[in-house]
């Protein structure tokens, strides 16, 4: 039976911070996750909480054969709770793989005490539907100082770092990723499996509730998407033009100290809270990634880049130069038990 909670019972808010976090970005849009309400917590004792569980079903085993990525967007579903839990005027609290019986529990995020910061965590409560993965090219705008230090303090409270890159790691990154993609595009177990959470035009793919959409695409002939994708010709890759691209907006990186899964969740839960404000502030994020896909490259990475640690991922920021379709998601009821 529910139990009042605020203005919403326990379960109205369990659901909206289901829904959120269903709508969290996810690698190439796999949602690989499943959640569950705990009216008395995951273990006796505890208050209510959302149960968020790995789904190894929606996994990629060529590209992320170590599940990294698939951590990466089980920690961004739970910065998603978070956030739809403090619109409901609660705190929450996290407890990050609670359990040693269950490795597929990655987290369990809990209402803790009220709090009236409303009007901010709204204005992210709402830009969690409207929140894109923006593969297209962007304009020539740079993010400003203080909006930087805004974001470096949103990827700090979630234990991870960024590292804006300057014109020099710029150029070792350009390097790096078409190396990555080149090798990425031999691969041909690789471009299937990514060639298969891609949802073109034939029968049936329109109806598909998850992957990239073709429209969603990028369109330039440099790996602005972070797609290995059988339409990306390869032979036109040149780090002059990956250069080029990256210089049109503001690159940065996501690193952690460690390189475990704890660390993976936390770049995950980093990046998507950055996200949620670059979305309010009219902002929009690519990713320029395959560089941390490929073990060869990740490994060059902190050098090349001037980082410390761990690089989890590299993103553009910057402004929308054309609109593009939100991604599909399936329906909640498919994730929730």
């Amino acid at each position: 039976m529910a139990t009042a909670t605020g203005s919403a019972t326990t379960t109205e808010l369990l659901e909206a911070m289901a829904e959120a976090a269903r709508s969290a970005p996810s690698v190439h849009n796999t949602q690989p996750w499943r959640f569950q309400m705990a009216m008395a917590g995951a273990r006796a004792g505890d208050g209510p909480g959302l149960l968020i569980f790995e789904d190894p079903h929606r996994s990629l085993p060529v590209l992320d054969p170590d599940g990294r990525l698939r951590a990466i967007s089980c920690g961004a579903a739970a910065a998603n709770a978070e956030v739809a839990c403090r619109a409901q005027g609660f705190s929450t609290a996290v407890d990050w793989l609670p359990d040693p019986n269950r490795p597929e529990l990655v987290a369990v995020v809990r209402p803790d005490r009220a709090h009236n910061e409303q009007t901010h965590v709204m204005s992210l409560a709402n830009a969690v539907p409207s929140r894109r993965t923006h593969r297209r090219i962007h304009r020539h705008a740079m993010l400003e100082p203080g909006e930087l230090e805004a974001l470096r303090r949103e990827v700090s409270t979630a234990g991870a770092a960024m590292t804006v890159l300057d014109d020099t790691a710029r150029r070792h990154l350009a390097v790096l990723l078409v190396r990555a993609m080149v090798a990425q595009s031999g691969s041909p177990e690789l471009v299937d499996e990514v060639d298969s959470w891609v949802r073109g035009y034939g029968p049936g793919e329109q109806e598909r509730q998850d992957g990239v959409p073709v429209a969603s695409l990028g369109t330039g002939p440099f790996p602005i998407d972070s797609l290995a994708h059988a339409a990306m010709d390869a032979d036109r890759l040149s780090a002059e033009d990956v250069e080029q691209a990256l210089s049109w907006s503001t690159t940065v990186a996501i690193s952690t100290v460690g390189d475990r899964r704890r660390d993976w969740l936390n770049a995950g839960r980093a990046l998507e809270r950055m996200w949620l404000h670059l979305t309010v502030a009219g902002f929009v994020l690519a990713f320029a990634d395959q560089a941390t896909q490929l073990e060869e490259t990740r490994r060059q990475l902190p050098e090349a880049l001037d980082v410390l640690g761990h690089v989890q991922m590299v993103v553009r920021l910057g402004r929308p130069l054309v609109e593009v379709p939100r991604t599909p998601r399936r329906p909640l009821s498919e994730m929730l038990r």
